[in-house]
C-alpha cells in the first residue's frame, strides 16, 4: 500500500508543478520522472521499459501538447481548431455536400522512436473512433501496409505470378512488416483480432452504436525493409534517410457506398479517413525532419538559430568548402518533433541529417524545400516554385487548406498532406513538383478512394500538373508566347499524356477507367497499363474541357472541389457535381470514356469551295470512322489569311468559346448517321478546313482532320528525342556506312518514318535506306525499304508488311501478313501467325563471297531465282522469377511457287531457350528440318550453318570482302543456323569452293541440337573504367558444344538419318553499346563473335586449332 502511495504522491506532485509553472523541459522532464518512478515502484522486465516510456507519453501527451499549444488559430489554414467543432470550416458536417451525408472521424495519437540501427520504427498508437454512421459495429478493420512488403504475402504472389522474386527474396529486417504487439481498448481490455496479411479484423468487446466513439490503445513495430516502395530507407545521400509513409495502424474507412473497404495492399492506392493526428517523432538529435502538421515545438527541435545556419542560400555558390554536418551526432542524444494536423487522412514524415531548408510563401502559406546538402544548388528555386503551383491552384480550382506545404527531395514521387516526397534536379523537376503538389487537392482535401477510383486522383492531378505548368513554366507546348515567364523547361505535359493514351489504344490495350486500382490485369491488358489512371484520365479531362470550353470546365472542377472538400466523393458524385454546374447532360460523355472503351476518329473527306455569284460555297463532308461521338469543332481559313471557328454539336448544348459559327446538329452513333454533309456560305474565299487545330479532341489519326491532299511532313535527325506530332507524318534520318570491295565504301542514308510511331505501333511505318558506292561499279545505288500498316487503327494485332530491297546482287520482294493470335508483341508471352510471298533472284553473283551456294554442279536447276509462300506459326514464351526462363518455338513452312527454278517444299521447327541453371545462364537450342528432293542449294539443310536462302539478305556474311575475302574462302566466316556444328564449318567451306558441290555436308533431312553457357566478361576490370566508353567494350566468354545429323535423301517418305557429328569449344562474344549519342547518329551495333570449337567428333583429329567469326550470336 505504500508503493502505491509514494507513487500517487510523487506522480500529483510533478503534475502539479507542470501544470503551474509550464515550459517544454519542465514538461519533458515530468514523463522522464514519471516513468523513473514508476519503473521503480512497479519492477520490470527490462523488454517492457520502452513500451512503458511510450504509454507514459501517450498518456499525458495530451498535457506536453498544452505546453506548446502557442501556434496560430487559423480556421481558413486547418489551424488552432478542434476537428469536430463549429469553428472548423471545413468540418464535413458543417458543409455537408448533401442531406443525409455521412463520413466518419478519426482522432490518432502516435508516440514514436526510430531506431537507425535496426530501421525500426517502436510506436505506441492511441485512436478515437467516431461512428458517424446509421450502423452499428460489430467489429473495425485496420490497414497494416507494411505487411505487402513480407514474404508470403498477396503482393509477394502477385508479384510471383507476374514472375518477380522482389519480396520472396527478403529476411530479417530486409522485410516490410507492421507487427502489432499489443491492442487493447479504452480500458485496457485486450481485443481479439484476425491477422490477413496487410489487414487487421478486430472484433470490438463493446459494439459501436451510432453516434458513439471507442478506443483503441495499439503498440507495433514498424519495419523501413528493403522493398523500395513509399516507405523506404534511403542510404544513397551523405547520411541516412528514412522516409516514413503508411507506417502506423490505419483504421479502413467504413463509408456510405462499401461498407468497410478492405483491399490487400497490392503496391497501388490507398483510401482514409478524415480527422486530427497529433504525433510525437523521437529520433537521434542530429536528424532534420519534414512531416505533415504544425511543428508545435519548433523552438526546441528547430529554433531560429538552427534555421539560418541551414538556409538553403547558405550552401549554394562561391568555392566554398560546406562541412557535411552542421550537427555533431552523439550516441543516444535525441530529440522528440511533436506535431498536430487537423483536417487530413493521412500523416508522412522523411528524416535526415544533411537536409537544408529552402523557404517561400503565398497569402501566408509557407512553403519549404527540405534538401540534402549535395543537391542544394540544383534545388535553389525548388520552395518559390511550390509556392507558385500552390497560388495557381488556389486561384484556379479553390483555396488550399492547410499552412505550409513541403517539397522533399528522398529520390520519390508520392504525395501526402501538406508534404511531397519527390527527387530530380531543377528545372525537370518542375512537373513532378506541380504533380505531387497538386495531389493535395485531388487526394488530399477531396479525399476519393483512391484504390477503387484511381482516375479520380492520378487523373485528375495529371491535368492540374499541365495546368499549373502551362500557367508558370515557359515550354514547347506554351499557349501564351508573349508572356514572361520565370521557369522553363522541355517538358510537353499535355503532350506526354495524350501520346501515351495513343500508344495504348493503337496497341489494343485501352481499359476502361473504373478498373480498380489492382485489377487492370484482369482486363487481359497487362498489369502496368495502370498508367492509364494518369493519361487516358488526364485526355478525358481535355476532352470535357473541350467540350464545354475552357472557363466552363474551370469552373465546374472548382464546383466539384468546393463540394466535396474534405469529404468522400464516389465516381457518380464528380459526374453528378459536374452536371449540376453545367446544367448538361453528360452521360453520353463519361459512359463513353470512363465506363468503356470508346474512341475518337472522324474525317474530312470532302472540302469543296466553289463561288455562286457574289458568295462563296464551302461544301464540308465528314466522316465519323470509330465509336466515340464528340461535337467537332472545325476551323476555317479564309485566302486574306483570317479564320471563323465553326461547331457541330451533337445535342442541344452549345460551348460559349470563341463565337463559333454553329451548324446544324450532328445525331449519330456507330454506323447510325455516320457521316455529315453542310453547306456554308462566305463573303469571302475559304481555302482550308481543319478538325481542332488545337490538338483537345483524342481522334487517334488526325492525319486526315485537315483538307490538304497530301499529310504534313516532318524530318529530323535520329539523335533528336523523338516528338511524334499528333498531326504529322515524321521520319528521322541517320547516317549508314558500308563496305565490300566492289564497291569499297558505302554512305547511306537510313529514313524510318511513321504516324505516332513510339512504340513502333504506328500507323504508315516505313524504312528506307539508300547506299551510294564510292566506286560506281554495276551497281553504284543500292536500297532497302519496308512499309507496315495495322489494319484496324485500334489494335496492333494484325498488320500489313511490304518489302523491297536491291541490295548486294540480290533482289527481293515480299508481302507478308501477321496476325497476333494472343497476348502482345512486347510481352515475354505470344503467338504469332505469319502469311508470306516473296519473289527474289541474284542477278549479279559478283558481289557473292560463296557463290558457289547459288552456282553449283550439283544439277538442281537455276537457282538463282526462287519465289514462295512461307507460314510461320511462332510461340514466344517466359516463365520463372523475373522471366529468367524465356524462349521461343516455331514452326515454319516454305513453299516454292511456279517461276522458281525448280519446285519444292521444306519444314522447319526450331526451339531456342535462355534460362540460368544455378547461376550459370544457359542457351540451347533444338532444330528439326524436313526438304523434299529437288530443293536446290541456297534452301537446303547445312551441318555447319544456316541455309544461304535464309542470311543472304544480311549483307556481313555474304558480301564480297566486307569481311577479309580469305575468312569468306576458308570457312572463318559462320551464319548461324542448321546443324550449327562451327567445328565442321572450315572443312565444309573449302570442300564446297573446291568442288563446287555440297554433298556430305548439305542435306534434306536434319536434326540438331546446341547448347551454349556463358562464363564471364573477361575484359570487365579492363575496360569499365573508361569514361563513356565503357559500354563500348562489352564482353562474354561462353562455352558451346553442338550435335547434328544430316542426310541427303531423294526418297520424300524417307526419314533415316546418320550418326551424328558432336563439336564443342569456347567463344568469346563482343556486344558493343553505342554511347547514346554515337548510337543515336549511327543506329544498332552489330555483336560480334569469334568461335574456337577445338573438338570435333569427326575426321583424323579429334582435338584441333579451329576459329571462325560471326555477326551476332550463334543461336
Amino acid at each position: 500500500m505504500g508503493v502505491y502511495f509514494l507513487w500517487f504522491m510523487n506522480i500529483f506532485g510533478f503534475i502539479v508543478y507542470n501544470f503551474f509553472s509550464p515550459s517544454v523541459a519542465r514538461a519533458k522532464n515530468t514523463v522522464l520522472q514519471i516513468f523513473t518512478v514508476t519503473k521503480n515502484c512497479f519492477p520490470l522486465p527490462s523488454r517492457y521499459h520502452f513500451t512503458l516510456f511510450l504509454t507514459i507519453i501517450l498518456l499525458f501527451q495530451g498535457s506536453l501538447y498544452t505546453v506548446h499549444a502557442s501556434g496560430p488559430v487559423d480556421p481558413t489554414r486547418s489551424l488552432g481548431v478542434p476537428y469536430r467543432s463549429d469553428e472548423n470550416i471545413y468540418y464535413w458536417k458543417n458543409r455537408p455536400p448533401f442531406a443525409g451525408y455521412w463520413q466518419q472521424d478519426v482522432h490518432y495519437q502516435i508516440a514514436a522512436q526510430l531506431d537507425p540501427k535496426t530501421r525500426i520504427i517502436y510506436g505506441s498508437e492511441k485512436l478515437t473512433y467516431f461512428n458517424n454512421s446509421p450502423d452499428t459495429l460489430q467489429f473495425v478493420f485496420f490497414h497494416l501496409y507494411q505487411n505487402a512488403f513480407k514474404p508470403g504475402s498477396y503482393l509477394d504472389q502477385y508479384l510471383r505470378s507476374a514472375h518477380s522474386d522482389a519480396i520472396s527474396r527478403l529476411a530479417g529486417t530486409r522485410k516490410g512488416q507492421i507487427a502489432i504487439t499489443s491492442i487493447t481498448d479504452a480500458a485496457g481490455d485486450s481485443l481479439d483480432v484476425v491477422f490477413d496479411n496487410t489487414i487487421m479484423k478486430v472484433d470490438l468487446n463493446q459494439t459501436l452504436l451510432p453516434g458513439d466513439s471507442t478506443v483503441f490503445l495499439i503498440d507495433f513495430k514498424t519495419y523501413f525493409g528493403s522493398y523500395r516502395r513509399r516507405m523506404n530507407y534511403n542510404p544513397r545521400s551523405e547520411a541516412k534517410q528514412f522516409n516514413a509513409a503508411h507506417w502506423y495502424p490505419r483504421i479502413a474507412v467504413y463509408d456510405r457506398s462499401a461498407g468497410w473497404n478492405t483491399e490487400q495492399h497490392l503496391e497501388r492506392e490507398f483510401y482514409g479517413d478524415f480527422g486530427t493526428f497529433e504525433v510525437s517523432l523521437t529520433l537521434p538529435h542530429d536528424y532534420i525532419v519534414a512531416a505533415t502538421g504544425y511543428l508545435l515545438n519548433r523552438g526546441e527541435v528547430l529554433p531560429d538559430t538552427l534555421m539560418q545556419k541551414l538556409a538553403l542560400e547558405n550552401f549554394i555558390g562561391g568555392d566554398k568548402v560546406f562541412p557535411r554536418t552542421l550537427i555533431k551526432p552523439e550516441p543516444g542524444l535525441t530529440k522528440t518533433w511533436r506535431y498536430k494536423a487537423v483536417n487530413v487522412h493521412d500523416f508522412a514524415w522523411t528524416a535526415d541529417p544533411s537536409f537544408r531548408i529552402g523557404q517561400a510563401q503565398w497569402n501566408g502559406i509557407r512553403c519549404y524545400a527540405f534538401v540534402r546538402q549535395w543537391k542544394a544548388a540544383y534545388w535553389h528555386d525548388a520552395a518559390e516554385f511550390a509556392a507558385d503551383v500552390v497560388r495557381v491552384l488556389s486561384q484556379d480550382f479553390g483555396e488550399y487548406a492547410y499552412h505550409k506545404m513541403i517539397v522533399a527531395d528522398v529520390d520519390d514521387g508520392m504525395e501526402y498532406p501538406m508534404i511531397t516526397f519527390d527527387g530530380g534536379f531543377s528545372p525537370e523537376y518542375y512537373d513532378l513538383f506541380a504533380h505531387e503538389i497538386g495531389h493535395n487537392w485531388f487526394y488530399g482535401m477531396v479525399g476519393s478512394n483512391e484504390t477503387y477510383s484511381a482516375f479520380m486522383d492520378e487523373g485528375f492531378t495529371q491535368f492540374l500538373t499541365w495546368w499549373a505548368i502551362d500557367k508558370l513554366v515557359k515550354t514547347p507546348e506554351t499557349r501564351n508566347d508573349s508572356e514572361d515567364f520565370a521557369y522553363a523547361n522541355d517538358n510537353r505535359e499535355r503532350y506526354s499524356n495524350y501520346i501515351q493514351y495513343y500508344n495504348a489504344v493503337k496497341a489494343g490495350r485501352d481499359v476502361p477507367l473504373e478498373t480498380h486500382s489492382d485489377k487492370f490485369l484482369l482486363e487481359g491488358k497487362g498489369r502496368y497499363q495502370y498508367w492509364q489512371t494518369y493519361f487516358k484520365s488526364a485526355v478525358m479531362l481535355f476532352n470535357l474541357q473541350y467540350v464545354l470550353g475552357e472557363e466552363l470546365h474551370r469552373r465546374a472542377m472548382a464546383h466539384y472541389f468546393k463540394k466535396w472538400q474534405f469529404c468522400h466523393p464516389q465516381r457518380e458524385d464528380f459526374y453528378e457535381a459536374i452536371r449540376e454546374y453545367t446544367k448538361w447532360d453528360l452521360r453520353w460523355f463519361f459512359d463513353q470514356w470512363v465506363k468503356r472503351t470508346r474512341t475518337i476518329d472522324y474525317a474530312i473527306e470532302k472540302f469543296k469551295v466553289k463561288k455562286q455569284n457574289t458568295r462563296w460555297l464551302a461544301e464540308i463532308h465528314l466522316q465519323r470512322k470509330s465509336t466515340a461521338i464528340m461535337p467537332i469543332e472545325l476551323s476555317i481559313t479564309f485566302a486574306d489569311g483570317s479564320k471563323q471557328t465553326a461547331l457541330i454539336p451533337i445535342n442541344y448544348n452549345v460551348k460559349d468559346e470563341g463565337n463559333p459559327l454553329v451548324l446544324p446538329k450532328w445525331t449519330g452513333w456507330g454506323e447510325f448517321n455516320d457521316k455529315y454533309n453542310a453547306t456554308i456560305a462566305f463573303d469571302k474565299k475559304p481555302v482550308f478546313l481543319e478538325i481542332d487545330p488545337g490538338g483537345r479532341l483524342a481522334d487517334i489519326y488526325r492525319l486526315d482532320n485537315y483538307s490538304s491532299r497530301l499529310p504534313r511532313v516532318q524530318f529530323e535527325p535520329a539523335w533528336r528525342y523523338p516528338i511524334w506530332e499528333t498531326d504529322k507524318y515524321k521520319f528521322r534520318w541517320q547516317p549508314k556506312l558500308g563496305y565490300n570491295l566492289l564497291d569499297g565504301m558505302r554512305l547511306g542514308l537510313h529514313l524510318d518514318g511513321g504516324y505516332m510511331n513510339g512504340w513502333r505501333n504506328g500507323d504508315h511505318q516505313i524504312k528506307l535506306q539508300f547506299n551510294l558506292a564510292s566506286r560506281f561499279p554495276d551497281e553504284p545505288v543500292s536500297y532497302r525499304f519496308s512499309y507496315t500498316q495495322p489494319i484496324n487503327r485500334q489494335n496492333r494485332e494484325a498488320n500489313i508488311a511490304v518489302n523491297s530491297m536491291m541490295d548486294h546482287g540480290y533482289a527481293a520482294h515480299e508481302i507478308s501478313y501477321l496476325h497476333m493470335l494472343s497476348g502482345h508483341p512486347w510481352n515475354q508471352q505470344h503467338t504469332t501467325f505469319s502469311l508470306t510471298v516473296k519473289s527474289a533472284s541474284l542477278y549479279n553473283t559478283h558481289y557473292l563471297s560463296t557463290p558457289w551456294f547459288w552456282i553449283n554442279g550439283d544439277n538442281r536447276g537455276d537457282s538463282k531465282v526462287y519465289n514462295t509462300l512461307t507460314t510461320t506459326l511462332r510461340r514466344n514464351y517466359a516463365f520463372g522469377l523475373h522471366w529468367q526462363q524465356l524462349g521461343r518455338v516455331e514452326i515454319k513452312v516454305e513453299n516454292a511457287l511456279p517461276g522458281s527454278g525448280g519446285l519444292y517444299s521444306r519444314v522447319k521447327l526450331q526451339a531456342i531457350n535462355a534460362f540460368k541453371l544455378a547461376k550459370i545462364n544457359l542457351r540451347t537450342r533444338a532444330f528439326a528440318g524436313y526438304a523434299t528432293r529437288g530443293t536446290p542449294v541456297h534452301s537446303m539443310f547445312y551441318a555447319s550453318m544456316g541455309s544461304p536462302a535464309d542470311w543472304i539478305e544480311n549483307g556481313w556474311p555474304g558480301a564480297y570482302g566486307a569481311l577479309p575475302l580469305t575468312w569468306s574462302r576458308k570457312g572463318h566466316i559462320h551464319a548461324g543456323g542448321g546443324g550449327n556444328l562451327r567445328g565442321l564449318h572450315s572443312q565444309h567451306i573449302e570442300y564446297m569452293r573446291k568442288s563446287q558441290s555440297a554433298d556430305g555436308f548439305a542435306g534434306n533431312r536434319l536434326a540438331g541440337f546446341g547448347v551454349e553457357f556463358g562464363l564471364w566478361n573477361p575484359f570487365r576490370n579492363i575496360f569499365s573504367g573508361l569514361p563513356g566508353l565503357h559500354s563500348l567494350f562489352q564482353f562474354e566468354l561462353y562455352g558451346f558444344a553442338d550435335a547434328a545429323a544430316i542426310k541427303l535423301i531423294e526418297k520424300d517418305d524417307n526419314f533415316s538419318l546418320p550418326k551424328p557429328v558432336y563439336d564443342g569449344g569456347f567463344g568469346l562474344l563482343w556486344k558493343p553499346r553505342a554511347p547514346q549519342r554515337l548510337g543515336n547518329v549511327f543506329g544498332h551495333f552489330f555483336n560480334f563473335r569469334i568461335d574456337f570449337p577445338l573438338f570435333l567428333s569427326v575426321g583424323e583429329e579429334t582435338f584441333k586449332w579451329r576459329w571462325l567469326v560471326g555477326i551476332e550470336r550463334a543461336f
